[in-house]
Parts: structure tokens; sequence; C-alpha cells
């Protein structure tokens, strides 16, 4: 392969070092994380090339988005895709990732497991170019450019042609083969793009072998060995990518995307302390929360895509993950870490602090005496009354008792957390009502419209309001408009001498109106059932749910007696009428000597091979509905007219003696 070709993403997440054959890990992604690559390890190489063509022809932008290249469930994936994409003024019809390493070494082994793409002018590669390359857009040329290809050398690890599945090279590029493969060897290895496999070589001082699951293929050793041939005593990097096009074979017209797929990259050295990176970490603030809210995640993340952990000192919130979950009111102070591996140094601790506020607290006043107010918070510590807006001094405790009259009203603060303000209560010299609401039964749409009955215990009358759109109300009567749970309020605003009644609600359920399944296409290959609600379908088989099945059409596929029911809200309907259907699927005669023709029909056709007397003939459609048919009878062929069917599949049966005969017969 030539020193353009892309190459499988490599996305490096370091394990701990370990030691084979005498070498030490040194560098390595594990992919753990998830999304983009890690920034620490990989460059995006995206840069065209002089004339806006990447070399060999190839057909593709590599770009630096995600729908190319991410990190998910400890795999990276490069994705090749078909798409229209213009970038640096031109446009090309497929896109890839190309990854170079910022890890640069001179000796050692590299192992990368991985799953290939498929489809004809997919061309991946798992390879390897000499620092020193001035290639523009590469990662390392701005500083270390200094020789063009193939002077640098390149080593390809794995190249793969999807025209060719199954055939992995492995390449050697010098001056001395003027840039071309000729020093190159290639292994048969079965499934590489449904099982992973590893690529592998190892590179010492006098040679490059290569190996496939540690099965060595090919040596690369050249006798002599001189800038031409050798320029391998200098440091390389890693390249992932996937090439379309161009030397890798014409593209198949109908292809798509394919991917390849890479569990981890590891380079191995002798005599080498790894070296060891530094990470940091990104926390996004912590929006305040108020106790009661929902377990909420903790999105940081690390520069290395190394996992993070979390902890807090505070009993205000729960820590497991990286879900939090509140407990109590306060503030907290959440710190995120991550402790390093073998190639990253542990990245600085970063804290997000955040307020728990306290719920929203609410105010019951009694009457000790006639003029003496007694005002109870449903908080038991960190109140503050107020009077008219104004703040009350010294009044903190959940209790207040006073003899003034005016507008009231408590907040609660934990460290400094605070809640909402209560609902204003007025204080006076009124007397108390309360109302009493009948419950309401559950309705199903299509009902009259119905009384509500609810009385104060000062005679005033009561006012009705809705939640929802579901009814409507006037006066004291409500009118079902759609299905769904309803909430309606009771409320007495008080008058002169009345205090304004505390709200009661009921709810109840408005059913769906009792569904209507149809048939579509009865006595066709395919039969539609349709429900004539839109949504909250529950279809049934022979009384069982049938899982997924909610939309409003249901292609049957099966024998039985089948049903829907309607949920909307939690309120659910009635079933809908039984539908009793037949699927005949592809009949044959329960004799091999039985048979029709022609098939399919239009008005006559012939039964053979029946031995002795016909009777019971019936033509069953696909709806269960049975047709009585007659025969004449000419030796032993019987024949019969249905030209006043109408068209469709039926299930002819017919009984002789004590054999039944089934057949699928075709009306035209």
């Amino acid at each position: 392969m030539r020193i353009f070709i892309f190459f499988v993403l490599l996305l490096l997440r370091t394990i701990a070092v370990a030691q084979t054959g005498g070498y030490t890990l040194v560098w390595s992604d594990e992919f753990s994380g998830t999304g983009p690559i890690s920034s620490d390890l990989w460059f995006h190489q995206t840069q065209l090339p002089a004339g806006g063509s990447w070399f060999n022809n190839e057909q593709q932008h590599y770009t630096n988005r995600i729908e190319n290249s991410s990190v998910a469930n400890g795999f990276l994936k490069i994705v090749a895709k078909k798409e229209s994409f213009t970038n640096q003024g031109f446009t090309k019809q497929y896109t890839s990732a190309r990854l170079n390493s910022k890890f640069a070494f001179t000796y050692g082994r590299v192992d990368a497991r991985a799953k290939l793409p498929t489809g004809a002018g997919t061309w991946p590669a798992i390879w390897m170019l000499g620092k020193n390359i001035n290639e523009p857009g590469g990662f390392f040329s701005s500083q270390f450019g200094t020789t063009n290809w193939p002077a640098t050398g390149e080593i390809d690890i794995m190249e793969h042609w999807g025209n060719n599945p199954n055939v992995i090279h492995g390449s050697i590029h010098t001056t001395s083969s003027s840039g071309s493969t000729i020093n190159t060897k290639t292994i048969n290895v079965s499934q590489v793009s449904t099982t992973f496999h590893i690529y592998s070589i190892i590179w010492d001082e006098e040679k490059i072998q290569f190996l496939v699951d540690d099965v060595p293929f090919y040596t690369y050793n050249p006798t002599i060995k001189n800038a031409s041939t050798w320029p391998f005593d200098k440091p390389q990097y890693l390249l992932l990518n996937i090439a379309m096009g161009g030397v890798g074979g014409a593209i198949d017209p109908a292809f798509t995307q394919s991917s390849m797929e890479i569990d981890y990259v590891r380079v191995y050295q002798k005599g080498v302390t790894p070296p060891v990176n530094s990470q940091t970490i990104t926390f996004p603030a912590v929006g305040d929360k108020t106790v009661g809210d929902a377990p909420f995640a903790l999105m940081a993340t690390a520069s290395s895509n190394l996992p993070i952990s979390y902890s807090t000192t505070s009993d205000k919130v729960t820590i497991s993950g990286s879900t939090a979950t509140i407990v109590k009111a306060g503030r907290v102070i959440v710190k995120a870490n991550q402790a390093g591996s073998a190639s990253f140094n542990a990245a600085p601790e970063v804290a997000q602090s955040f307020c728990i506020k306290p719920l929203k607290p609410t105010v019951i006043v009694t009457q000790p005496t006639k003029e003496t107010f007694l005002l109870t918070s449903s908080a038991s510590a960190g109140n503050k009354w107020f009077l008219n807006g104004n703040v009350i001094a010294s009044a903190t405790n959940s209790t207040f008792t006073t003899t003034t009259l005016g507008n009231y009203k408590v907040q609660v603060t934990e460290d400094d957390c605070v809640s909402e303000f209560s609902t204003d209560v007025d204080v006076n010299l009124k007397d108390n009502q309360t109302i009493s609401f009948t419950a309401i039964p559950d309705k199903t749409v299509g009902d009259a419209p119905f009384a509500l009955t609810a009385t104060t215990t000062s005679s005033l009358g009561v006012a009705f309001t809705a939640d929802s759109d579901r009814v409507t109300i006037s006066g004291n009567t409500a009118t079902i408009v759609k299905a769904g749970r309803t909430i309606i309020e009771a409320n007495q605003g008080g008058n002169d001498s009345f205090n304004a009644a505390p709200e009661v609600t009921r709810s109840f359920c408005i059913n769906p109106a009792r569904p209507i399944a149809t048939v579509i296409g009865v006595n066709v290959e395919t039969i539609i059932l349709t429900s004539n609600s839109e949504t909250g379908n529950k279809w049934f088989l022979n009384g069982n749910v049938i899982p997924s099945a909610t939309n409003a059409t249901l292609p049957v596929t099966a024998p039985g007696i089948y049903k829907v029911q309607v949920t909307i809200d939690g309120c659910v309907s009635e079933f809908s009428a039984d539908m009793p259907l037949i699927v005949t699927g592809d009949l044959v005669s329960s004799s091999n000597t039985v048979s029709s023709y022609p098939n399919p029909v239009e008005n006559y056709f012939e039964l053979v091979g029946i031995k002795g007397e016909l009777f019971n003939a019936q033509l069953v459609d696909l709806a269960g509905r049975r047709n009585s048919i007659d025969f004449e009878k000419s030796g032993y062929v019987y024949k019969a007219n249905i030209q006043h069917l109408t068209q469709g599949v039926y299930l002819l049966q017919v009984q002789e003696g004590s054999l039944l005969h089934r057949i699928k017969l075709v009306k035209k």
C-alpha cells in the first residue's frame, strides 16, 4: 500500500503494563468511553493533498465527524459511508476517517485486534509511516517533515481489498522498491469481516516480521541495509483508515456504508519505560436541583477517554457510577477523578458545587382563639416567615403565632439553598370553609354530559375547572371531548364572611371508545387489520398480547382470533369484537396424487387424482368465510366453475372417504 492509504481508526486507551516475551506495553488504546476518539492519542488527518484528491485515485473525503469515527462499548469504529460531502472546495461521494497516532517509536511489537469492513471497493489498512514524512496535513509533518515518501519507509501491517475478501496483505515500501508493492506477502484468513483477528508486526534492528493471530507469514530482512532498503531505524507512527476505490478496486454501486471495528491497538518495546501522558477532566456545571427531582447523570469526561469516578463527602446525595440520587436539601460538592493508567498520569481533580433546594413549603392556619392565629410550616427547620412581603425578624421556627391580620408566606433555606415561597395565606377574621366533592366514576368517550356534585360548609357555590382539554365544563356540567386521565378542580373563592376554601380535586378516567377492527385486503396474500384508533393500540391473538404490536395496522401472519384494545393515559377501552381469521400460507395437498389445474384459475379448474367419491367440497377465504362448490365428474377428473368468486387466495377442502385434501387455490 502507498503512503496515503486509509487506516482503520485506532482509539487509544492505555491498559496496565504487561510483559510479553520480554516486551513491555508502552502505548495502547483499549477504546473505553463513548463518543469521539481520544484527542490525546489520535489526530484526524483530513487535509487533501495538492490537487484535491487522495493518492491512488481514492474517492473519499476523510473527516473528523463522529459519523465516521467514534468509540462505544469498548470498540473503535471507522465508518466508510456513501454520501455527497463537500470540503476544502471539493465534493466527493464517499466519506471515511484517517487517524494518525500522536505516538511514534522505533522498534517493537504492534498488535491490533480488528474486524474488517465488507463491500467491493473498500480498502481498510493498519499501517505505519516515518515520523519525518513531508506530508502536509499529517500530525508530525509541520515539525518533523523533512523527507519525501517512500524514503521515509512504510510498513503495512494489514491491508484488505473488499474485491478480494479474506486475503490479508503485509507489505513494505522503501526507496529500493521505488514505492511499488514488491516486498509483500499474503495470507488467507477466514471471516475477516465477521470475526476479530489480531494483526501484528515484530520490528527490530534486523527485520520486520508480519503475523496474523500470532502466526508469521512474511519477514522483511534485506541483506544490505542502507537508507534505500532500511529506513526503519527511525521513528514511525501508526495510521488507521478505510479508503474507497482507486487501487482498492471498483466500488459496488449498491454500497451504502461499512465499518472497521478495532478492539485495541497495543505497542510493546524491550528495555523501554512506558511514556506517561497528561490528561484533563471536563466536568460540566451541575444545575441546581430540588428535593424530589429524579436521579440525574454526572457528565464528566477525561481527555484520555478513561473512565471517570465520582465522590462526595455530603450526605445530601448518593452516587452510583455516574448517577446521583437526591437525599435531602443543601449545598453539595461532587468531585470527578481519573486515577490514570500505565500511559496516563492521574488527572487533576475537578469539583462542581450546586444546590439541592428544599421543597416548596406549605402552610396550615388554625385559630386557637377567635383573634389568635397559629401558622404551621411543613418544614421542620430553616423557615423564614414573611408578612405582606416583608421578612418577620426572628421568625424562624416551624410555627408562628400572630394576632396581626395580613398576607403571610414562608420560605425554607438549607445551607444557602433557598426554596420557593409557599402559597400566600390570608390571615383574617373570616370563617374558614371546606368543600365536599363527590368522587367521579370512570367514563367512556361517547357518554352523555354528566353533573359535577360538590358542596361547601358555607353553602356558597362551587366553581369547577379542568386540567386538560379532555372535557369542557359549563357550570356544574362536564362534557366529554376525548379519552385520557382527567382532573377536575372544585374551588370556592370566599366572600366578606368566609375565606377561600382549600381546593379539592377529583381524578378519573375517560376510557377510549370501544375500538373497531376492520380487515383490509380480505382474501389476498397478506391481510391487514386496521383499528379505528390512531394511537394507544394493543393487539391480541387468541387472548394473548402480541409483543410490540401497537400500531393502528397489523399484518396478519398467523391464524386465530384477533382483537384490539386502546389505552390512553392509563385509561383502557373495552376489547374490539373478535375477528377470526385463517391464513393458508403455502399449502399442499395431503395426498401427493391430488392436484388442481390451472392454478391460478380464472373460471374453470380441474381436480385430478381423486380415486373415490368426492363430497363436502368447500372454498375458504382468508377471513374464514366458506363457499360451497359443485364439481362435475368425468372419469377421475372433477371440474368446477368459480368465476362468480372474487379474486384472492382460497383454501380448497375436499373430502374423499376418510381423506381430507387441502389445496391452496388462487382466483385470478
